[in-house]
Parts: C-alpha cells; sequence; structure tokens
C-alpha cells in the first residue's frame, strides 16, 4: 500500500528544497516569489493502471488521486513549515507517469536506472571503458542518487590518475 492510500496516513519522509534561492540571477522581483519542490518517494503500483493512457485520457479517478496526495503532502509541509505554507500560492503535483512521459526513465524512475544488482554487477557500468580515453561518471556509474554521482566522479578522475585518492582527506 502507498501511503496515500492509507487514511490519516502521512509521507513517510519527503525532501523539500528551493532552487530558486540557489540560483544567483534568480529575480524574485518585489514580492519575494520563489520556487519550491517537495519529493516523496512512491511506488509504480499507485499509477501503474494509468499508465498506458494519453495523459489527457485518465479521466477523474486520476484527477482525484493525485488531489487526495498533493493535498496530503501539503498537510505535512505545513505540519513542519507552517510559516513557509502560509507563502504558498501554487501548487503542482507530478507523478512517476510524468517522470516517465519527459525523461523517458522506466517506471518514473528519475534516479535513472533501476537499482538492481544486475545493475550494479554490470560490467558496462564502470568508470573506466573499453574505449581508450573515455570515462564515465554520473549516478549510474556507482550507485543511485546525489552520493552515487559523487563517488562515480571521484571514480572516474582516480581512473584517469589514480594520485586522486592520495588527495582525499578523511
Amino acid at each position: 500500500m502507498m501511503w496515500s492510500d492509507a487514511p490519516d496516513s502521512n509521507p513517510p519522509g519527503f525532501f523539500v528544497s528551493f532552487g530558486s534561492l540557489k540560483d544567483p540571477s534568480h529575480n524574485p522581483g518585489p514580492k519575494q516569489k520563489h520556487t519550491g519542490d517537495m519529493v516523496v518517494w512512491t511506488e509504480w503500483s499507485s499509477v501503474a493502471r494509468w499508465a498506458d493512457l494519453p495523459s489527457d485520457a485518465r479521466g477523474a479517478d486520476y484527477k482525484a488521486f493525485k488531489q487526495k496526495v498533493e493535498d496530503k503532502m501539503f498537510a505535512q509541509f505545513k505540519a513542519n513549515f507552517p510559516d513557509l505554507a502560509e507563502l504558498v500560492v501554487f501548487r503542482e503535483l507530478s507523478t512517476p507517469l510524468a517522470t516517465a512521459a519527459i525523461t523517458g526513465h522506466h517506471e518514473g524512475r528519475f534516479y535513472g536506472l533501476d537499482g538492481t544488482p544486475e545493475r550494479v554487477l554490470s560490467n558496462a557500468l564502470q568508470a573506466k571503458t573499453p574505449i581508450d580515453g573515455l570515462f564515465l561518471s554520473g549516478q549510474d556509474v556507482v550507485s543511485q542518487g546525489i552520493q552515487g554521482a559523487l563517488w562515480s566522479g571521484i571514480l572516474c578522475a582516480a581512473s584517469v590518475d589514480p594520485r586522486v585518492f592520495k588527495q582525499l582527506k578523511g
């Protein structure tokens, strides 16, 4: 069961970020407007029944599902950040269906390739490739997410020059 399907349940954990606050070129204007994102983990199974339908043909039940999830997510945000919640003027929920449509990632997995043992053990996903001078880095070389991207960058640099490891300090 997805958290949003259980009555009176809240997301098990979420991530909030304000990209416009990190963008030095963002002009918030006289009313100091910014953008924010809230990310909650979910299972593909929560949206799979609509996956084969065009986005404009998913019907009222999908719209109601999205509204229910959005309301629960915002309630959780408001419980944790009540002063910020009062400033929100627009909300829009994206599901794994939107991620799949926009990025082409399998089942809307925005962290790239599936995190399976087969993927982790794949010989194709190593920093050093069989092609002379071609090295790989990014979240799919080591593991998913930000830490995976960080470590793959270090491994890639060390594949080019092993002295990189001597520069790391604990």
